[in-house]
């Protein structure tokens, strides 16, 4: 196999998570066979110290060439948080980075092994077989909704827009019951429709879905009684 990997190494540690998580790769390719030929791209601090921009159309435009990126962390010290070369990093680095590459779907597992539970602040037999992965929406909702901010009757305001569409939460609810067939077969949906109007449409297209997945037992949760049962 050969493939293509796109690499923007981050900001500060950055190039040493690159760096190690590369060492991997080429260990894969020589136990494997696999070859895999790196590009270097440019976006966040760097990009900004060599083209005077965050996200310069080149390492788009070479990013759709990969078949896949390698992506540090991204941003400054927050001392220096207002300095152009990282004020913006989020809003014109990270977001158009996921919504041009359509990523919409991420990943975060939390997985207890148990070789380190002797070494977790937590009591191993509360933490043991912890196994959660969380499949969150990523370009859409309120990070890309209508902003607004200004002055009403001399006061300032500000305003941001969490808006989905039917065809955006179906594809993550796909995802995220296709995911959950290759683990435990639960899933746990985890909004607040009681009170927020794009909460109850995601109830309502997740339940449309979940009749094609007869066997993942599914259920709801409010967004605040989840985060006090995960704890």
């Amino acid at each position: 196999m050969k493939k293509k990997i796109g690499v923007l190494e981050g900001d500060y540690i950055g190039p040493e998570i690159t760096g190690e998580a590369l060492k991997a790769l080429d260990a894969i390719g020589e136990k494997f066979n696999h070859t895999f030929e790196r590009v270097k791209l440019y976006a966040s601090g760097e990009a900004y110290d060599k083209f005077g921009e965050i996200l310069p159309k080149e390492t788009l435009e070479k990013g759709a060439e990969c078949d896949a990126l390698l992506k540090g962390p991204f941003g400054g010290p927050p001392e220096e948080i207002n300095h152009p070369k990282w004020s913006q990093v989020e809003k014109e680095a990270i977001l158009p980075l996921r919504k041009h590459y359509n990523l919409y779907a991420n990943l975060r597992e939390t997985k207890v092994y148990e070789s380190l539970l002797d070494i977790s602040p937590l009591k191993p037999e509360r933490i043991k077989g912890t196994n959660i992965l969380i499949v969150r929406e990523l370009i859409s909702g309120i990070y890309f909704g209508e902003k607004k901010s200004g002055t009403i009757d001399g006061e300032r305001f500000a305003s941001d827009t969490e808006k989905y569409t039917e065809s955006e939460i179906r594809r993550i609810a796909i995802k995220a019951f296709e995911l959950a067939m290759t683990r435990r077969r639960k899933l746990t949906l985890v909004a607040k429709s009681n009170i927020l109007f794009s909460s109850q449409l995601w109830r309502e297209v997740v339940a449309e879905v979940q009749p094609n997945y007869p066997d993942v037992d599914f259920d709801y949760m409010h967004v605040d009684n989840a985060s006090m049962q995960l704890i």
